[in-house]
């Protein structure tokens, strides 16, 4: 979906797949310090 959007180069879905990115690689982080809290 991400390449989809990248295809069709407009700025707005630029931003739009540049904060969906953002927020994701946040949650990842957020549940690796869980995980990590956790095991510990």
């Amino acid at each position: 979906m991400t390449f989809f959007i990248m295809a069709q180069a407009h700025e707005p879905y630029i931003v739009i797949t540049g904060l969906e990115v953002t927020i994701i690689l946040f949650l990842i982080a957020l549940y690796m310090c869980r995980l990590d809290k956790m095991v510990r």
